[in-house]
């Protein structure tokens, strides 16, 4: 349950205009960078790893920049 509310939630804010583009790109390489390190969508941790990548885009939408 808590996996669908945080999606809802992060949709909402890329959905209404409420997140800016460096926030949406930073998910979107969050994302990307714990599918191929082969730790989506729970970290080896047990954490939400969609969970980890919004509160560190959150502190800095930067977290993810020159993972490539």
């Amino acid at each position: 349950m808590k996996k669908y509310v945080l999606m809802a939630s992060l949709l909402a804010l890329t959905g209404c205009g409420g997140a800016s583009e460096s926030y949406k790109s930073c998910v979107e390489k969050g994302e990307a960078y714990f599918k191929e390190i082969e730790s989506w969508p729970h970290l080896s941790d047990g954490r939400n790893a969609m969970k980890v990548i919004v509160d560190r885009c959150q502190r800095n939408d930067g977290a993810f920049d020159g993972l490539d």
